[in-house]
């Protein structure tokens, strides 16, 4: 099991910022991987803006064939 971070659009469930493309993406893969929540904040600070957030995602299990088995933080649920 790994922990590390992603950034989200608070309002999109399922939207990770890609660095690859510089844009969102529905779907999830090494390209949207964050090292610490610090770094996350510093990257939505100076490029990105108030409407994303740094989300903790767990990753359990990456198969051969590309298969990703993780779960992200839930911070629908803890905003105000």
């Amino acid at each position: 099991m790994i922990k590390m971070y992603v950034i989200i659009d608070k309002y999109n469930e399922d939207f990770y910022w890609d660095f690859e493309k510089e844009d969102f993406s529905m779907h999830f893969s090494e390209k949207c991987l964050i090292p610490t929540k610090e770094l996350a904040e510093s990257l939505i600070e100076d490029f990105l803006g108030s409407d994303f957030v740094p989300a903790e995602i767990t990753i359990y299990q990456y198969t051969k064939n590309g298969t990703w088995e993780f779960s992200v933080e839930d911070i629908w649920n803890e905003q105000d």
